[in-house]
């Protein structure tokens, strides 16, 4: 499974600001995509939660 790993502190806090305060749509959804590529989450798993059909 491919997984973003090696993410420093400061880029996951980056990441979390990002999420909560970008005013465009798209930008808030990556940012919370590699958050929780980061945590583990499968590809699959991703999809369902972004409604993303493969």
């Amino acid at each position: 499974m491919r997984y973003i790993s090696d993410l420093t502190q400061e880029t996951l806090k980056l990441l979390k600001r990002i999420y909560r305060h970008s005013k465009y749509y798209q930008v808030r959804q990556r940012a919370h995509c590699i958050q929780l590529s980061y945590q583990g989450y499968s590809i699959a798993e991703l999809m369902r939660i972004f409604h993303l059909m493969s």
